[in-house]
């Protein structure tokens, strides 16, 4: 383990974790920043967060504590609240020729644009056949649950305990 600390925050990395950080962002102590991550100017990323392998984050973006982002890109100035989860598998199965429920592979990502909020603990799948997609200026309560491939454009608000199934 390596303590570096920045901006009178810590950041935990291991040895094997090289990403890129703009300047003045904060790192929140315990978070886990994954290989090849881009992490834009004056973002703010609280404690106990995981940033998963090639994720890309823009500018002045904040991050609350508990997120985990994996297989995903955010725009700028987005604000994700404290226990999201961001593209993680969905549900998502196919009948096999023997009549069992099979996983379907789930291999793409989610796509943020700029201008975003997403309410605590809520989660967005990635996509299976195309990328999940949030628009410019989308706002999502929390426990908002949006499923693999959904696309939702520009401005759309979504209130609390919805689920768009993909």
């Amino acid at each position: 383990m390596i303590m570096n600390r920045v901006l009178g925050w810590f950041r935990t990395l291991t040895r094997e974790s090289y990403y890129n950080c703009g300047k003045n962002t904060r790192i929140g102590e315990g978070t886990v920043i994954k290989s090849g991550v881009e992490i834009g100017d004056n973002c703010v990323i609280e404690s106990g967060s995981i940033i998963g392998s090639e994720v890309c984050i823009g500018n002045n973006c904040i991050i609350g504590s508990n997120v985990v982002l994996k297989n995903c890109r955010l725009g700028s100035y987005c604000i994700i609240h404290s226990g999201a989860c961001i593209g993680q598998d969905g549900f998502g199965f196919e009948l096999s020729n023997s009549g069992e429920h099979k996983k379907k592979p789930q291999e793409l990502q989610v796509w943020i644009e700029d201008h975003v909020e997403i309410g605590a603990n809520s989660t967005i799948d990635r996509g299976s056949w195309r990328n999940t997609v949030l628009g410019k200026g989308t706002k999502l309560d929390n426990l908002v649950q949006i499923g693999h491939n959904v696309v939702i454009g520009e401005g759309c608000i979504i209130a609390a305990q919805c689920g768009i199934g993909g």
